[in-house]
C-alpha cells in the first residue's frame, strides 16, 4: 500500500526514487459544524470481543504504572507495532483484531490497515474511545497504486482531543510537545511548523523522521473514518447516516472523489469540508 513496498523490485524502486517527489498544495476546510453525526464507539464494559482481546494479550500488563493517556496510547502503540516484523501484502482471513493476531503468531505480515485495526481495537479494550482514519492522495482516483495509508486516532481523555498515530511507524506527531490528530498534522506540516515525532521509547530518531515525512506528506489530502467503530466479529448492524457507512474530510475547493485506484468504488461516503464535523468528541456506543 505504500511505496517502500517497491523494494521488492529493486530496478523498478530505482528509477522512481530517481523522480522528485512532488508535494501536494496547502489545503484548508471549514472550522463550523455543519451537521452532526452519530459516530458510535465500543462500550468496554459490556463488549465480550474486547474483554476477550484485552484479556488474552494482557493488555492491562502493557499499560500498567502509564502515567497519562498519551503514554497508554504510545506504550499500545508499541506492542502493536512488535506482533508482526514488517510490512506484508497479505489481507488477513478476517479484518477483525484477533484474528490478525491470530495469524500474526503464525507467522504471516500485514500491511498498515491491520496495523492501525488492531491499534485501535487494543485501545479500545482499555477504555480508550480509538478509531482508524484513512489518508488518502489528491490522486487517489487516477494513482494506479499507492493512493492510500491508515492510520489510527484515539482520543485522549486528560488532553481532551483527537490525536493521530502511526502503528506501521510507531510514532506520534507533536509540535512544542503538544500532540496532533490528523489534520493538524497536515497544517503544521504545511505551514513548516517544527513537528516532531514520538514513541513509548522517547523522540524518534532525526534520520527516521526524515523518512516519514517525506512518505505521509503525499497523504494528507483526504481524510475518511467510519461512523461505527465498535467493529465486532459476530455479524451486527452498524450505525450509518443516510445509508452511508463513513465520513469524509474533504478540502475546501476540491473534488468529492469517488473511486480508489481507478477501479474500485468509494459509494459508502458522506463528504463534509468541516474539520469540526470530523472531530466530534466520542459518544460510547451502549452495546
Amino acid at each position: 500500500m505504500r511505496i517502500f513496498t517497491l523494494l521488492c523490485f529493486p530496478l523498478l524502486f530505482l528509477a522512481l526514487s530517481a523522480c522528485k517527489v512532488t508535494k501536494h498544495e496547502a489545503i484548508d476546510h471549514d472550522d463550523v459544524a455543519a451537521a452532526g453525526y452519530p459516530f458510535e464507539y465500543a462500550d468496554t464494559a459490556g463488549n465480550t470481543y474486547l474483554r476477550e482481546l484485552r484479556e488474552e494479550y494482557r493488555l492491562e500488563g502493557v499499560v500498567a504504572g502509564a502515567q497519562s493517556d498519551r503514554e497508554r496510547a504510545l506504550r499500545v502503540l508499541d506492542w502493536s507495532r512488535k506482533q508482526w516484523n514488517g510490512h506484508g501484502k497479505k489481507l488477513p482471513s478476517k479484518g477483525d483484531a484477533l484474528t490478525i493476531l491470530e495469524e500474526a503468531d503464525r507467522g504471516r505480515k500485514f500491511r498498515c490497515v491491520e496495523y492501525a485495526t488492531v491499534t485501535s481495537a487494543a485501545l479500545s479494550a482499555l477504555g480508550m474511545p480509538s478509531r482508524r482514519v484513512g489518508l488518502k492522495k489528491k490522486s487517489v482516483e487516477t494513482a494506479v497504486a499507492g493512493g492510500g495509508h491508515m492510520v489510527a486516532e484515539v482520543w485522549l481523555a486528560d488532553e481532551d482531543k483527537w490525536v493521530v498515530i502511526d502503528g506501521e511507524y510507531n510514532l506520534m506527531p507533536v509540535v512544542n510537545g503538544r500532540a496532533l490528530n490528523a489534520v493538524e498534522f497536515k497544517r503544521a506540516l504545511q505551514n513548516d511548523e517544527a513537528v516532531g515525532y514520538v514513541s513509548a521509547a522517547g523522540p524518534v530518531k532525526p534520520a527516521k523522521q526524515k523518512r516519514y515525512r517525506e512518505f505521509i506528506e503525499r497523504y494528507l489530502y483526504y481524510f475518511n473514518t467510519r461512523f461505527d467503530e465498535r467493529r465486532l466479529a459476530q455479524p451486527y448492524s452498524p450505525i450509518t447516516y443516510q445509508g452511508k457507512t463513513q465520513l469524509m474530510l474533504v478540502p475546501k475547493g476540491a473534488a468529492e472523489p469517488t473511486r480508489f485506484q481507478r477501479k474500485r468504488m468509494m459509494d459508502k461516503f458522506i463528504y463534509t469540508r468541516s474539520v469540526a464535523d470530523f472531530y466530534e468528541a466520542p459518544r460510547v456506543a451502549s452495546r
